[in-house]
């Protein structure tokens, strides 16, 4: 969380608010007196079909420049916070704020490479706080900066 905070990614709240839930459920787990009759990963194995993570996907797609958490997500999946965070990591193998965060970093890719949009509107489009913010995890994960990107695929 700590790490969100002071580096910001393209994920944003969603990844504290996934997280946050993640540390509410540990916590939960390791002070539960009753041993639970099945683990709860087996419970959200396959429950996440088709249809409803089409939906979620779809909905990411609409909102890519729109605040999303992972309640939103939750709500197009018809699934509770926790059981969704789950299903859906079992479903695409990552949870969903890295998702989101793969998402709008292609889409910036596709804005840098297609339109004459400034860096800064790309960014706060792509949900980032600055400029400075973007081109920094752009460059980690992209392995070249917005500007260098832009000149090599324009």
């Amino acid at each position: 969380m700590i790490e969100e905070l002071c580096c910001e990614t393209s994920s944003g709240g969603l990844r504290i608010d996934a997280l946050a839930f993640e540390l509410i459920a540990n916590l939960a787990h390791s002070h539960v007196e009753i041993a639970p009759l099945r683990q709860p990963i087996a419970r959200a194995k396959g429950l996440l079909d088709d249809r409803r993570l089409k939906r979620v996907l779809e909905y990411v797609e609409e909102n890519l420049e729109n605040d999303i958490s992972v309640s939103d997500l939750a709500e197009a999946a018809c699934f509770s916070l926790f059981h969704f965070a789950r299903a859906f990591h079992l479903a695409t193998g990552r949870p969903p704020h890295a998702y989101l965060s793969e998402r709008r970093l292609d889409h910036a890719k596709h804005l840098l490479a297609h339109t004459n949009v400034p860096l800064v509107d790309i960014s706060l489009s792509c949900r980032f706080s600055g400029q400075a913010n973007f081109t920094k995890a752009f460059t980690k994960v992209v392995g070249v900066s917005p500007g260098r990107y832009r000149r090599t695929y324009h």
